[in-house]
């Protein structure tokens, strides 16, 4: 009885080191997922300031091409209006001429 008994105790005394062992795995498993899961959403947080950095830089391009689209077509307009009267003025001065050249004879 008393060797049963030493057996049993040994065999948990085995039991529980071996559950420690594992415990001691398991936090050992715990603290290497927890850095690599902080270094994952580290990497994430640089690829997303990365996106939003060149999403931006897309933004401001695009602005810069409006703006320089819009003083195009604002330079057109004002090249268009100026030849218009250029043209008008043209006119005008024809017929001056004309009516000069009619009231000279």
């Amino acid at each position: 009885l008393e060797r049963a008994r030493e057996a049993a105790r040994a065999a948990a005394r085995a039991a529980t080191d071996e559950l420690e062992t594992s415990r001691s795995a398991a936090r050992e498993a715990l603290v290497a997922a927890e850095t690599k899961l902080e270094e994952a959403e580290k990497a994430l947080r640089e690829i997303t300031a990365e996106r939003d950095a060149a999403s931006a830089s897309r933004n401001e391009s695009r602005a810069a091409l409006e703006r320089a689209l819009a003083s195009a077509k604002a330079s057109a307009s004002a090249a268009e209006t100026a030849e218009a009267v250029a043209e008008e003025g043209a006119a005008k001065m024809k017929r001056a001429a004309a009516e000069a050249v009619a009231n000279a004879e």
